[in-house]
């Protein structure tokens, strides 16, 4: 049987309507801000899409604002409107595990994986920025929902004495019970008197027809999981007609979907109900606590690798007559997933481009030219151990997972290693290069260098060219799969040396290691993360794609963080206090 809650696909349908009111971005002071756009090919990754204007290293202007106001920025762009968010896909299936236990959880991943061919553990900056998702739902996504919240309600009926607490012969009045505890966790905030009246219709009326309790569960349940209470959250503030804060609520939802990727735990809904939320102590103090378990740890090391696209290993193409080696992708992605859990909790931001400490295993070090294990070293269960680096390392931008990523079957890799450095670490627009040719191409004969030095000098080409291939001429001296040579695939020798973009303070660097030093010198680089994490966090894909590097929001975020290094916990903790994350404009959804 297959009765639903009277309201659930229309009504979902009719709350998506609601949701295409969300704001278009207007200016912010004189920055030139872009829309970010969807990874192409639905490969994790920010796939060069990161928003930017292209300009001078950001500076970070006026002084923090808290849940009072936005001073920091004398502008509305400071924070996005009020808004009605959709759950991602990953989030709805991370959502039904909470609520059902992580065997429920694991059955509607699954079913997520061959509906929408989305992995439930992989992220995606923004979240609703995959190309299978959209702020609204279709058709398509409407259907794969419907099936997730069906096989979610089956299993509730597979299992039911376990995920009931209910027995085996299950009284009427613990199903209500079960059901009108659920609901509130699956919507994150206490049930109206109504939706509790409509829900117990629904059990009523399938166990008046079939006699049956389990059954009468089985379709509330599967209700509430096609409902737009829980397949959208709100934030439009305890005034719909006024700027303001969040709701306690609201936030609570906010701050567990950014950090866990999941609904608020007992402690967040606590808090909210306490109204603990509006002081800026307590919601450091959750963010901290939050900070501290494995689970926010391993998500937002998630959202990073996704950020800088080691996902995409597994969809890369590489002619083995090039390569000359068997790809170990599996350590490719182990490697980079260490080096980002070390280096995020345990180090700091600029460190992501400059340190020389790893964790490998033996067939890495093959491609790093390092003997292995190293003296004393301890192993860990999947073969890695620490390593020092060689002195021509530097970080993220000579790893291999990270060279691979973006590599091309063939070879070649100084245009798409350049545009990855100007937009996924820099936030670097390039201009579409539609038909843009010059009478003269570059030469035929030379290295990959001396032709993009080339494309450079040319007046068309060099318009685009000149903003990104120095990075990759940087980068020279790795090969396909990221091994250090001296000479090229023509026995010729490598030069590496280049002066870098504007936007990169024209400086001249002469390999990645002083090209690492470089870009971590001013604050673009931790400014462009800050901005992608802030839409991350957002889930923003249009609604507030103002949150550039330039962005008021941006730059009233960047002005909590102080002098010196940036440490990524305290940057997670700024972002969950500032005005953008906590606060809503009058405009957007009623």
């Amino acid at each position: 049987m297959n009765m639903k809650l009277s309201k659930g696909a229309a009504g979902a349908a009719a709350l998506a309507a609601v949701v295409g009111v969300l704001s278009a971005p207007t200016g912010c002071d004189r920055a030139l801000t872009r829309g970010r756009k969807p990874p192409p090919g639905g490969v994790a990754g920010n796939g060069g899409g990161a928003a930017g204007n292209g300009g001078a290293t950001t500076g970070a202007t006026g002084g923090a604002a808290g849940a009072g106001g936005i001073a920091a920025c004398d502008s509305t762009d400071a924070v996005p409107p009020k808004r009605i968010v959709r759950l991602s896909f990953n989030q709805i299936a991370t959502a039904i595990g909470d609520l059902l236990g992580p065997e429920i959880g694991d059955l509607v991943s699954r079913q997520l994986e061959i509906d929408t061919g989305e992995v439930a553990s992989a992220r995606y900056v923004p979240p609703l920025g995959n190309p299978r998702e959209g702020v609204v739902y279709t058709d398509n996504t409407w259907a794969a929902a419907d099936r997730i919240a069906q096989r979610a309600a089956q299993a509730v009926l597979e299992g039911f004495a376990s995920v009931t607490r209910c027995g085996d012969d299950p009284t009427v009045e613990c199903g209500r019970a079960f059901l009108l505890d659920f609901a509130q966790r699956a919507y994150r905030r206490p049930l109206t008197a109504d939706e509790g009246q409509s829900l117990l219709a629904v059990y009523e009326e399938t166990r008046a027809v079939l006699g049956n309790v389990k059954e009468g569960v089985q379709n509330a349940v599967q209700a509430v999981l096609e409902a737009p209470e829980f397949l959208y959250r709100t934030e439009l503030g305890s005034d719909g007609n006024r700027a303001g804060p969040l709701a306690p609520y609201e936030l609570a939802s906010a701050l567990a979907f950014f950090l866990t990727n999941g609904p608020p735990d007992p402690e967040l809904l606590d808090a909210a109900a306490g109204g603990r939320l509006a002081t800026d102590a307590e919601v450091v103090a959750q963010a901290t606590r939050l900070l501290g378990s494995d689970r926010v740890r391993q998500n937002l090391e998630a959202v990073m690798a996704s950020y800088f696209s080691v996902p995409n290993i597994d969809q890369v193409v590489l002619d083995s007559t090039v390569v000359g080696f068997n790809l170990p992708r599996a350590s490719l992605k182990g490697e980079a997933m260490r080096f980002l859990h070390d280096t995020l909790w345990g180090a700091t931001i600029p460190d992501l481009l400059t340190s020389r400490r790893s964790r490998i295993d033996a067939s890495l070090a093959g491609i790093y030219g390092v003997a292995f294990p190293p003296p004393g070293a301890i192993l860990d269960q999947d073969g890695f151990a620490p390593v020092e680096l060689p002195a021509t390392r530097s970080g993220l931008l000579t790893q291999p997972a990270i060279l691979v990523a973006r590599a091309r079957p063939s070879g070649g890799q100084i245009v798409g290693r350049g545009l990855t450095v100007r937009s996924s670490l820099l936030c670097g627009i390039t201009p579409a290069a539609d038909n843009v040719t010059d009478p003269a191409p570059p030469p035929p004969e030379g290295t990959d260098t001396q032709k993009a030095n080339a494309r450079i000098a040319m007046p068309l080409c060099g318009q685009c060219h000149a903003g990104f291939d120095p990075y990759g001429i940087a980068l020279e001296h790795f090969d396909l799969i990221g091994r250090f040579r001296d000479v090229d695939e023509g026995g010729r020798p490598i030069d590496s040396s280049t002066v870098l973009p504007p936007l990169s303070g024209s400086a001249a660097v002469s390999d990645a290691v002083s090209l690492g030093r470089e870009l971590v010198k001013g604050d673009r680089f931790v400014a462009c993360l800050t901005q992608n994490l802030l839409v991350y966090a957002l889930m923003a894909v249009e609604s507030f794609s103002k949150a550039t590097p330039e962005s008021c929001a941006n730059r009233a975020l960047l002005a909590t963080l102080g002098a010196g290094p940036v440490h990524f916990a305290d940057l997670i903790r700024q972002i969950t206090l500032s005005p953008a994350f906590r606060q809503r404009g009058a405009g957007g959804a009623p």
